[in-house]
C-alpha cells in the first residue's frame, strides 16, 4: 500500500498483520503480470534443513561477511518467521557472518533511498518493486533470472504471476516474500443464515442482501475511508476487473486506455449506488480503516471488504463464536460486467535483492541468504506464526497454528480463477495517489465520477510523458 497505509498500520496494528501491506505501484517499465496463473497452497515441507535449497558451496566451504537491511522488526508478524531462516542459514553456513539491520518500514525507506544515493547499500536488502527503475538505472542491481534459472527447484516453487509483479524491462529485479490479496470479504454467515440470505454473487443479489440487513439495523460493509486508500483498494481495482475485464485493466495499467473511457466512472457510480442506499456504516467517509475490525467483530456489521492483511485485527476483535461462523469470499459480479467474477486482485509490492557490487564468496552467500529468506521453510513459517499468504505453489501448513479465518485465507486462492492486478502495487505512484483522492473526492460528493476520471487521467498522462 502507500506509505500513508504503511505508517498507519506501523501506529496501530496488530503484530500478526503489521505492515504486510507496505506496496505500492509498479515500476513504469514493468512488464504486465501473467495474471491468470493458477494459485494452489497446500502441500510441502517442514524441515528446517531445507530452508537453503538448491546452493552450490557446502556451509564449510563458504565464507563472508555480509550486510542485511529490512524492515522485519519485532513486532511486524514476520519478524519470527525471519528469524528462523537466519537461524537456519546460520546453521548451514557457519563461515558466513550476517550484519542484520532491521528498521521499521518508514524508516527503512528513508535509510535506502539514503543509501542507493551515496552508492553504500547494504548486501542483501528488501525493496519495494516501485524503486526497480532508480535502481537500474543507478547500477544498483543486477536481474535475478541468472540464479533463479540456474536453480529450476527454486524457481519453480513461485506462483509464476508474483514474480512477473517483480519484472522490469522483461527481467526479474527482485524476489517476492509474501502475497497480498485485496477486497477479500469477510462476512458473518451466521448473519446471513438468521435472515434467510446466501452471499452474494451478483450485484442485484448484493443490493437484496443490503435491503434486509438495513431493515434489521445491521451495517452491510464496514467501510473506513478516512485513509483514501481503502476504497481504491477494497472495491475500486476489483470493481473494475469485473466491468472491463482483466486485459482492460492491463492497458489502463500499462498500455493507452484511458481513465476516461467511461468504466472508473461507472464503478464510481456503483459505490456511490452502494453508499446511498445504506450499503456503508454513515461515517465510512470519517472512519479510519483501523476500525473497521471493530465494527464487524462486535457484530454491528455483516461484512467487510479489506485485504488478507488486515486478517489479524479482525481476529482480535471477534469472539471464538464469530471467527467459527467468519467465511471469506469474493466482491459480486457487476451487471454486463465484461470481467471474470471468480478472479481476486492482489499482488507483492517488496522484494529481495543483492547489492550489484557483490563478487566471489560474498555473492554466492548473499544470493543463498537471499533464498532461504523466500523459500519453503520460509512459506510454512510465513503462515504458521504470521498468518500471511506465502508465493510459493504447494505449501503444507498446520491448520491447527492458525486461526480457522487464517485457514480460509490461506486456502481461498485454490478456488478462484485467476489473480489480477490491485491498482496500489502496479500503479506509477502518481497516479495512485491522484487515484485515491480523486475516488475520496467523489464519495465526499465533492466532484462527480466524470471530473475525477479526468483527473486521474491527466496525470497518467503527465506521468508518461516524461
Amino acid at each position: 500500500m502507500k506509505r500513508l497505509l504503511s505508517t498507519l498500520i506501523a501506529a496501530i496494528l496488530v503484530p500478526v498483520v503489521l505492515l504486510a501491506l507496505t506496496a505500492c505501484g509498479g515500476p513504469t517499465g514493468a512488464q504486465t503480470p501473467d495474471t491468470n496463473a493458477k494459485t494452489v497452497q497446500e502441500t510441502g515441507t517442514t524441515q528446517a534443513a531445507q530452508a537453503t535449497d538448491g546452493q552450490a558451496k557446502t556451509g564449510k566451504d563458504l565464507k563472508a561477511e555480509i550486510s542485511l537491511m529490512h524492515f522485519f522488526v519485532e513486532g511486524d508478524g514476520r519478524f519470527k518467521a525471519e528469524q528462523a531462516s537466519l537461524k537456519a542459514f546460520n546453521e548451514k553456513y557457519p563461515g558466513v557472518t550476517v550484519k542484520e539491520e532491521a528498521n521499521a518500514v518508514a524508516q527503512h525507506e528513508t535509510k535506502m533511498k539514503t543509501l542507493l544515493a551515496s552508492n553504500e547499500l547494504p548486501d542483501v536488502f528488501t525493496m519495494r518493486t516501485n524503486w526497480t527503475e532508480d535502481f537500474v538505472k543507478t547500477n544498483a542491481i543486477n536481474p535475478c533470472d541468472d540464479f533463479l534459472n540456474a536453480d529450476p527447484e527454486y524457481k519453480s516453487a513461485f506462483i509464476e504471476s508474483f514474480l512477473n509483479i517483480h519484472k522490469y524491462n522483461d527481467k526479474i529485479y527482485s524476489i517476492p516474500f509474501n502475497a497480498d490479496y485485496n477486497a477479500i470479504v469477510y462476512y458473518n454467515k451466521a448473519l446471513f443464515d438468521k435472515y434467510n440470505l446466501t452471499y452474494p454473487k451478483t450485484w442485484d443479489e448484493l443490493l437484496n442482501v443490503v435491503k434486509v440487513f438495513n431493515t434489521n439495523n445491521i451495517i452491510p460493509f464496514a467501510v473506513g475511508n478516512s485513509n483514501p486508500v481503502i476504497i481504491p483498494t477494497s472495491f475500486i481495482s476489483t470493481f473494475m476487473d469485473r466491468i472491463a475485464g482483466t486485459e482492460y485493466v492491463k492497458n489502463l495499467v500499462w498500455g493507452d486506455a484511458k481513465w476516461t473511457d467511461g468504466y472508473y466512472a461507472k464503478v464510481l457510480d456503483y459505490c456511490l449506488q452502494l453508499a446511498d442506499i445504506g450499503g456503508f456504516n454513515k461515517d465510512f467517509n470519517s472512519l479510519n480503516f483501523s476500525e473497521m475490525p471493530t465494527l464487524y467483530g462486535y457484530e454491528k456489521a455483516a461484512m467487510t471488504s479489506i485485504g488478507n492483511w488486515l486478517a489479524g485485527p479482525i481476529i482480535d476483535n471477534s469472539s471464538k463464536e464469530l471467527q467459527a461462523v467468519t467465511e471469506v469470499g469474493l466482491l459480486p459480479s457487476l451487471p454486463d460486467g465484461k470481467g471474470d467474477p471468480n478472479t481476486l486482485d492482489g499482488g507483492s509490492g517488496w522484494g529481495w535483492n543483492i547489492n550489484a557490487k557483490l563478487t566471489g564468496d560474498a555473492k554466492e552467500a548473499a544470493i543463498n541468504l537471499l533464498k532461504a529468506m523466500t523459500d519453503r521453510f520460509w512459506a510454512k513459517n510465513l503462515v504458521e506464526t504470521a498468518s500471511m499468504n506465502p508465493v510459493l505453489k504447494n505449501i503444507q501448513f498446520d491448520d491447527k497454528a492458525v486461526s480457522p479465518i487464517i485457514s480460509k485465507i490461506i486456502k481461498l486462492p485454490d478456488t478462484i480463477s485467476g489473480v489480477t492486478p490491485v491498482f496500489d502495487q502496479v500503479l506509477q505512484p502518481e497516479v495512485e495517489q491522484e487515484l485515491e483522492k480523486a475516488t475520496q473526492a467523489v464519495m465526499a460528493k465533492s466532484i462527480t465520477p466524470d471530473e475525477a476520471a479526468k483527473k486521474v487521467q491527466a496525470v497518467k498522462e503527465r506521468v508518461l510523458a516524461k
